[in-house]
């Protein structure tokens, strides 16, 4: 998916489904909708390749129903590398958790599919 520079934070589409035991994810929407209320372990990372051969800054947000509850926000020096945020949160059954990223600055860039762009979400309490 294009990180064109500036761009307000567009969703990233994590399109891979390795398992899902719970039927919580859609990876046609790129959504984790939590069947039960509870206290979740959430973690996203994205790994990107920009255009640019200066420093630029990278941000990654996970919202729950387009309300922001975990973020990064990084420079990194020659353009490229991996960001990730997360954390344990509390969701509500049919939260709609969702992951953006933009890369800042004239220089677009690419995310990256490999192994370091993922998603993962499971209830631990």
């Amino acid at each position: 998916m294009p990180g064109p520079g500036g761009n307000p934070f567009p969703q990233v589409l994590y399109g891979l489904e390795q398992f899902d035991l719970n039927g919580e994810y859609d990876p046609a929407t790129s959504t984790f909708t939590p069947r039960r209320s509870g206290v979740y372990s959430i973690h996203a990372s994205v790994s990107f390749d920009s255009n640019a051969t200066v420093a630029v800054n990278v941000g990654i947000v996970i919202r729950a129903n387009n309300d922001p509850i975990l973020t990064d926000s990084e420079t990194f020096p020659f353009g490229d590398g991996v960001i990730d945020a997360g954390g344990i949160v509390r969701l509500q059954a049919g939260d709609r958790v969702q992951v953006f990223f933009t890369i800042s600055g004239t220089a677009g860039g690419n995310i990256e599919a490999s192994l370091e762009t993922r998603f993962d979400g499971a209830r631990i309490g």
